[in-house]
């Protein structure tokens, strides 16, 4: 009777055990599995802003491009018009004209005079509006065309651009560009996102280009909206987008294509509107063989764990959290594969990049980096971006969730120079909000940044002489002035200029005074400032040098140049110090321009320092 009481027992207990065992492993199931379910939706959000991000990005480059190049060549137009205006019955011009017309991406260049302008608007595809076309000209606007076939026997598809040309003020024809419509949707290597397609479309949603395609009435964004279904609400928010004067992202889900984003920007030109579509689905689909890796492992688990249920319980728990955490990061370093990855320990404050940075970078193999060591990051960044790179890894607090952080730095290559990086981290967090590590990437922009201080450059220099114009000319010597100790302004005025051009023609002037720059390039320092502040007026600017004797000899130098340079060219020279003759950009230049006409009072073909008396005289 005992006995059998104690088998009941024994296996009342192992009865209860068991159940445990289940209840146990059924309740750590359920709870694995909506941890999973956080995890899935957690990927889902870091999927969703690397795709907002990756399409912005891509999309307003290419807008940029867009409006680059039709800004770029309006501005060069204009410089033809300005060239046509300044130069006798447009002399000077037709040079430049072939300048232009030997850029690959300008598929023609013409002129129209005023009276052929009907015939130039119907050659540049606008046949419609003459009238309002011809006052915006008229008031020294810039026209784009929309897309159109031009040519012979193999027409292609352009748009023009036209540009006004003036003489005396008046109205008297127009350069205009052909350019092939393709440039408008064409991609660089660097901008490519593979997941996106570029369109050009109307306000309207009427296509013009798919692609390199010109599909102009053939199709409308709104019809293939509806017959993938598009819920009408989400086809509104289309329309508002497309309406809008501001990029705008719309996420669409089709039951038949799934879930897409659509980015829309104005180009500001035509009606025209970029839209760029990527579908979510071809990039989602890396993760899936992550995800299943996931569960299998997390499945292996699961049985192990259910056999050591109360022993393992506390391993189990921290396992997984490493779990989820490598998990992370190994989908952030997948996304980033085709770039130079890092990834920052919050805790142990190592910094370790992937093998690939060895290549082309100062650092060595497998090396892990304390930055706030010291100069541990000086062998690999410039030393003013040292700082930048350490307040971004020590202040995780300024990390948005679910957002990529963004900076620019200078890093040290292998032959010794410096290139422009851009790097963007994302802060991965414990389940208490707790600051684990930051994964991010580095992507080479030095062209871009390259790009953008030639555009800044040109913008700033005479088209006729290649020296800075008025206004850059004052606001680089007022920078200096802030931060240089001393230096000297030089006033130069080119003696019977007028004669020149009324003897030798415009053209003949404008050589003299090219030459002219030229002679001061190779006379003084390349960081010496040198402007052209009027028809024949040119100032320069040399900072960091307070000997008067060092500027005569310069002024000496130059007058000794001249005559080599072309026949009867000569100039007076007026020098003013500074802080001794003034301490800002306007008392040294009307001291410098006292002191040059001192010079023409005493013979010409000479030069004058500042004094008193050339002030009183």
């Amino acid at each position: 009777m005992d006995k059998t009481k104690g088998k009941d027992l024994h296996k009342a207990v192992r009865n209860r055990g068991m159940v445990l065992i289940a209840i146990g492993t059924a309740v750590m199931g359920l709870a694995v599995f909506f941890l999973l379910h956080i995890y899935q939706n957690k990927n889902e959000e870091i999927f969703r802003t690397l795709i907002e991000e990756n399409l912005t990005s891509t999309h307003q480059g290419q807008a940029s491009d867009i409006r680059g190049i039709i800004r770029e060549t309006g501005g060069l137009l204009e410089n033809l018009a300005d060239v046509y205006t300044d130069t006798a019955e447009g002399g000077g011009s037709g040079a430049y004209l072939e300048a232009i017309r030997e850029l690959e991406y300008l598929y023609e260049v013409d002129y129209y005079p005023a009276e052929g302008l009907q015939e130039a608007l119907k050659a540049a595809g606008l046949t419609e509006g003459g009238r309002e076309i011809r006052n915006r000209l008229e008031k020294g606007e810039t026209v784009v065309s929309d897309i159109f076939l031009h040519g012979g026997k193999e027409p292609v598809y352009v748009f023009s651009i036209l540009a006004p040309a003036e003489r005396d003020g008046s109205f008297t024809g127009v350069f205009c560009a052909y350019l092939n419509a393709d440039l408008l949707l064409w991609t660089s290597e660097k901008q490519k996102y593979d997941h996106a397609d570029n369109m050009l479309l109307r306000r309207g949603g009427e296509l013009i280009l798919d692609g390199s395609d010109y599909v102009e009435g053939l199709y409308n964004l709104y019809d293939d909206l509806e017959e993938m279904k598009i819920p009408e609400a989400k086809v509104e928010l289309v329309r508002d987008a497309m309406q809008s004067d501001e990029t705008r992202l719309v996420v669409l889900k089709s039951p038949r294509q799934g879930e897409f984003y659509m980015l829309t920007s104005p180009l500001g030109y035509n009606d025209w509107m970029l839209l760029s579509i990527t579908h979510s689905n071809e990039v989602r689909g890396y993760a899936a063989p992550i995800m299943k890796n996931t569960v299998l492992l997390v499945a292996v688990l699961l049985i192990f764990l259910a056999l050591l249920l109360g022993s393992g319980w506390c391993v189990y728990a921290r396992q997984r959290e490493k779990i989820l955490h490598s998990q992370a990061r190994y989908e952030l370093l997948a996304e980033f594969s085709d770039t130079v990855l890092f990834i920052y320990d919050c805790a142990a404050k190592n910094l370790v990049f992937t093998p690939n940075i060895t290549s082309r970078y100062q650092i060595p193999k497998a090396d892990v980096i304390r930055p706030f060591d010291g100069n541990a990051l000086l062998t690999l960044l410039h030393p003013q971006d040292a700082e930048i790179l350490r307040d971004m890894l020590k202040n995780t607090d300024q990390f948005e969730q679910n957002h990529a952080k963004s900076i620019t730095l200078r890093f040290l290559n292998r032959e010794g120079e410096y290139r422009w990086m851009r790097c963007q981290g994302q802060l991965l967090q414990d389940k208490h909000g707790m600051p684990l590590s930051v994964v991010g990437k580095l992507s080479d922009v030095h062209e871009m940044k390259a790009k953008e201080q030639e555009l800044i450059e040109s913008s700033s220099a005479d088209a006729l002489t290649g020296a800075l114009n008025r206004r850059a000319a004052q606001e680089r010597i007022e920078e200096l002035l802030t931060h240089v100790r001393c230096g000297f302004l030089f006033m130069l005025d080119v003696d019977d200029f007028k004669k020149i051009n009324d003897s030798r023609g415009h053209t003949a002037g404008d050589v003299l005074l090219a030459r002219l720059v030229e002679g001061i390039r190779k006379e003084f320092r390349q960081e010496d400032i040198t402007g052209r502040i009027g028809g024949d007026e040119f100032v320069i600017f040399m900072p960091d040098t307070g000997d008067a004797a060092v500027a005569c000899q310069k002024a000496e130098s130059l007058l000794a140049r001249l005559p080599a340079l072309g026949e009867g060219m000569s100039v007076s020279i007026g020098i003013a110090a500074f802080p001794a003759d003034g301490d800002t950009y306007q008392a040294l230049y009307e001291k410098a321009d006292a002191a040059m006409y001192q010079a023409k009072r005493l013979g010409k073909h000479r030069y004058s320092l500042f004094t008193e008396d050339s002030a009183g005289s």
